[in-house]
């Protein structure tokens, strides 16, 4: 792939070729590594700064405060999808559109469960949908 060096920052008429192979060498590494934080805070910001307290917004506080629906603390260590669903989107998923509140009677962790409580219920229970087989990947990058 012949490419101006214009293009790259370089000066105007010359001209370089990158293979393929090069190329993807170049994007890549210009990928951030795995698992790190994109967003770093320094100076007053910084996690360890005395000036943080002082610039940092405090949050304000839920105007009307709902009633939590998971066990104590101390009792386990996961938070419930509800509390999660409502810290995350601020929406309450155990409010009934008609005033009520609903309730969680079970958790079913397996497949299989789930399956065999729907048929329980009477409500139909759709095999697994596979998704449509694709071809193999490529071994070379075609320019």
């Amino acid at each position: 792939m012949a490419m101006t060096d214009k293009a790259w920052g370089g000066c105007a008429g010359t001209a370089f070729t990158v293979t393929a192979a090069a190329l993807v060498k170049r994007l890549v590494a210009s990928l951030p590594p795995p698992n790190r934080h994109l967003t770093s805070f320094h100076g007053v910001y910084g996690p360890n700064s005395r000036l943080r307290p002082i610039v940092m917004m405090r949050p304000t506080p839920p105007t009307a405060p709902t009633p939590a629906v998971s066990a104590p603390r101390h009792l386990c260590r996961r938070i419930d999808w509800a509390t999660l669903h409502r810290r995350t989107f601020g929406t309450d998923v155990l409010q009934c559109p008609c005033g009520g509140r609903r309730t969680v009677t079970a958790l079913h962790s397996t497949r299989k469960a789930a399956e065999k409580r729907l048929v329980e219920l009477g409500l139909p229970c759709r095999s697994r949908l596979l998704p449509p087989q694709t071809a193999p990947p490529q071994r070379e990058l075609a320019v």
